[in-house]
């Protein structure tokens, strides 16, 4: 791993473009701190939101909520797996990660820090030879997952900001 990928103090100055992936299905509170977390550390936030076909939540429905919870501090765009076929694999492959690692490259070249939860943050900002900030990996704060608030909406509403609770108790899963 490069040394700029490493967990980073960027106090003294702010670099211009940040990224965080993800599906947000649904988008709860560790996603919203998340991305105050990355708001705070860089000039311009950019949120890609992970959309295929057969998800249960639709990226009209999730973009909304970016929309309507942070306004137009953040540019959020929707990554298509229709439309840029990218694989999706349960396990990280290598073939699965370089296809990902080439479309970001490509996709979002002026991104200058990644921020995540996760794992694969490091493998991802290593190969964009960006730092990656990594931010409360053991969901420490809020120790919810998207596919527990999907099968138990109520049992977690406590985990979501009240207009996507709303949407989601219109929804059937």
């Amino acid at each position: 791993m490069s040394e700029k990928s490493n967990l980073i103090n960027i106090s003294s100055e702010k670099p211009c473009c940040g990224l965080v992936i993800g599906k947000f299905m649904p988008l709860h509170l560790g996603h919203a701190a998340l991305i105050r977390f990355a708001m705070e550390r860089c000039e311009r936030l950019t949120v890609a939101v992970i959309s295929k076909p057969s998800d249960p939540i639709s990226a009209e429905i999730r973009c909304s909520w970016f929309e309507k919870l942070f306004g137009s501090s953040l540019s959020v765009r929707v990554v298509d797996l229709r439309e840029v076929h990218l694989p999706v694999t349960g396990e990280h492959t290598p073939e699965a990660e370089a296809a990902w690692t080439r479309y970001f490259a490509e996709e979002f070249s002026e991104t200058d820090i990644l921020f995540s939860s996760e794992s694969y943050g490091d493998v991802l900002a290593a190969a964009l030879d960006i730092p990656h900030c990594l931010y409360d990996p053991n969901r420490d704060s809020h120790p919810v997952s998207g596919a527990q608030i999907r099968k138990h909406p109520e049992a977690f509403k406590h985990y979501l900001p009240e207009l996507v609770y709303e949407d989601l108790k219109r929804m059937r899963f």
